[in-house]
């Protein structure tokens, strides 16, 4: 049974149902992902032109390059597919991450701020994600992941 783009499917036991993602546009971290790469393309607007093909289409394709391995990972449809597309997305984030700090030193004047809070999102949305899809949401492991890069659990769910 569809809805909207969600469907139902049964369980081991008949009487529950749980809701089942069908398309990669329906995850939050893929819309979030798509968010941030426009405003990467909007804040690279401002950089000087002779940064067009080093600093801008560096960090243009690293944005893109998150949402698309979210996509290509989803349709893959195995679990270990799944996972290796979120942690290269993981890796984009990281690399967009650097390049802002880059960017940062160099055009004091450009304001970063909505691109990094739509990264930082980003980031633990994929964080929590690969973490949930290996079952290691409620092990120690995660609490020392996100103690080490100053998380708190609240902050992933608000």
């Amino acid at each position: 049974m569809r809805f909207s783009g969600v469907r139902k499917i049964s369980c081991s036991c008949a009487t529950k149902l749980r809701m089942q993602i069908v398309s990669f546009k329906e995850l939050i971290v893929w819309q979030r992902a798509v968010q941030l790469v426009k405003e990467i393309y909007d804040v690279t607007e401002k950089f000087p032109r002779e940064e067009l093909f080093i600093l801008i289409a560096q960090m243009r394709r690293a944005a893109l390059s998150i949402s698309a391995n979210i996509a290509e990972g989803k349709k893959r449809k195995t679990k270990k597919d799944f996972l290796q597309f979120l942690r290269i997305a993981d890796g984009s984030a990281a690399e967009i991450e650097t390049h802002v700090i880059v960017a940062k030193q160099l055009y004091h004047h450009i304001d970063f701020a909505k691109a990094e809070s739509l990264l930082l999102e980003v980031q633990k949305m994929l964080t929590v994600f690969i973490l949930r899809i290996r079952n290691l949401y409620s092990s120690h492991f995660f609490f020392l992941l996100l103690y080490y890069r100053g998380w708190t659990s609240k902050e992933l769910t608000s």
